[in-house]
């Protein structure tokens, strides 16, 4: 089942982010300090934009508190990195304005903050926000960003890593992997953090949906279609979705090894290539298998059988009398028309059953659904 873990504020703030995990994923985890937490999203007063996105994060959202293992994890990177001797302008100021970034305390153990608190990487407020029951921890937003990460790190074991604050995070990385050369956070560390692939996703699901043209499907369409299936249980689309995805990451892979611009776009054009013939087939398949059913013999036949009940029902209108007509094809018509309608409906199950299989064999299959209805 594809599934994501957001990071790093308490739910997806960025629409077209939502859009993207609402097409791709079955679920998706965010990180939330506890079970009583409630969302500013989901206030009466919100505007309905705002309420638009909460119906989206109701369908596909699951909050995920972190256990006191994982805690524990966070904790040993955390002390390690403290250790290892950060750069002074990270350490808090209030008049820093890149201090500003705010942390649920609940999210990590008690001794982490302290450990932050002591090498003077966070101050905790004289006073509850958010309408929590304990003051939140401020601290530079780089810091702040960067315990977000290593929390999401450990939290999204076996799911993919999204986040709307991409560029803060390539700054990070790019400052640690250059300048600091693996000073302050050891390499091995650095990289785990560009296991996240928001920007490869966005980039080929627009090439993907540029091919099918339906690039401008908006938000509550695509919540309205999540909807649906939820509620009608549907089984098909939810592994037409994961084909889609599969063939996705391999193109992801593909994206995140290229170091520079030029090879970046040989993977989308490989891609969009891909996607276009994979669509062509599909409707190709499509259609021998309509052709296929239609000239079936048990579509004909029943077909056949049909008409000739049909034929014989309207003999009285023609002309016949209604006695004569139901002596000479009374029974005959009746079971004629229970064969035709049996006949049809096998026929169809058939026909959906073959029509299944060929989806479930393409890639686009997914897309294709949805633009189809």
């Amino acid at each position: 089942m594809p599934s994501a873990l957001y990071y790093p504020h308490t739910n997806i703030q960025d629409a077209g982010l939502l859009k993207t995990a609402l097409l791709l994923w079955d679920e998706i985890d965010y990180i939330v300090p506890g079970k009583k937490f409630e969302f500013l999203i989901h206030k009466p007063t919100a505007s309905p934009e705002i309420s638009l996105m909460k119906r989206g994060l109701d369908v596909i959202g699951n909050p995920r508190i972190p256990t006191d293992d994982e805690k524990e994890r966070v904790h040993t990177i955390v002390e390690n990195l403290v250790k290892s001797g950060l750069p002074s302008w990270l350490i808090y100021s209030p008049q820093n304005a890149e201090a500003n970034y705010e942390i649920y305390p609940e999210k990590l153990f008690v001794k982490t903050w302290r450990t932050l608190a002591e090498s003077g990487f966070a101050v905790q407020q004289t006073e509850p926000a958010h309408g929590q029951y304990m003051p939140d921890w401020s601290m530079h937003k780089s810091i702040g960003l960067i315990i977000m990460a290593i929390l999401a790190e450990v939290c999204g074991e076996e799911k993919d890593l999204v986040t709307d604050q991409k560029d803060s995070y390539d700054k990070w990385v790019r400052y640690l992997t250059t300048e600091a050369k693996g000073e302050f956070i050891p390499i091995e560390e650095v990289n785990k953090l560009e296991r996240e692939i928001t920007n490869e996703v966005e980039c080929l699901v627009n090439v993907s949906l540029s091919t099918i043209n339906i690039q401008n499907l908006d938000l509550k369409s695509l919540i309205e279609l999540r909807e649906k299936e939820k509620i009608g249980g549907d089984t098909v689309l939810p592994q037409l979705r994961s084909k889609y995805f599969e063939e996705l990451k391999k193109y992801i892979e593909r994206l995140k090894r290229c170091r520079s611009k030029t090879g970046r776009d040989t993977v989308e054009n490989d891609f969009k290539v891909a996607m276009q013939r994979d669509l062509n087939s599909l409707k190709n398949e499509l259609r021998l298998e309509e052709s296929r059913t239609l000239w079936s013999g048990g579509l004909v036949t029943a077909l056949t059988v049909g008409a000739g009940a049909l034929a014989s029902l309207a003999l009285p209108i023609i002309g016949l009398p209604v006695a004569a007509s139901v002596g000479i094809f009374g029974t005959t018509t009746v079971m004629a028309t229970i064969n035709h309608l049996a006949g049809v409906k096998k026929a169809h199950l058939d026909y959906k059953k073959d029509r299944n299989k060929v989806l479930k064999d393409h890639p686009m299959s997914y897309l294709y659904s949805i633009h189809n209805g």
